[in-house]
């Protein structure tokens, strides 16, 4: 059986150094605090959708764990991650993740987290639903 856990989207090339996370997180909020989505930053960052409930957590990375490491994502220093919960549907959830994955303008990899396993989205499948 396959579960959908939710998807994770790997961004900007190279480790972040404390001293550039607020001008970064600037840069987000500017992609994302308009129209329909909204931007938080407390003491951890989300991102919010108005249309689908499910936060989006932006994590800072420290450190690279193995399971990255083997799948070539060692060199993003952020990541959007946001889970799903089986009470909604599936489809707008994974339709997120598309939609977020375009207001990113660094280079990044997106992830669909399925049976616990990070499933590289193809770029084609983002690049397609971005032409209509």
């Amino acid at each position: 059986m396959t579960v959908y856990h939710g998807w994770k989207i790997y961004a900007h090339v190279g480790k972040v150094a404390h001293n550039r996370i607020p001008d970064l997180k600037r840069k987000i909020k500017n992609w994302f605090d308009q129209g329909e989505w909204s931007f938080e930053d407390n003491h951890r960052t989300f991102i919010y959708n108005q249309n689908i409930d499910s936060p989006i957590e932006i994590i800072f990375k420290e450190q690279t764990t193995e399971e990255e490491k083997s799948m070539g994502l060692s060199k993003y220093g952020i990541v959007f991650k946001s889970d799903f919960f089986g009470w909604r549907s599936e489809y707008p959830h994974r339709q997120l993740c598309d939609e977020v994955s375009h207001r990113i303008t660094w280079q990044k990899q997106a992830c669909l987290l399925i049976n616990d396993e990070c499933i590289p989205v193809s770029k084609t499948r983002i690049l397609r639903r971005k032409k209509g």
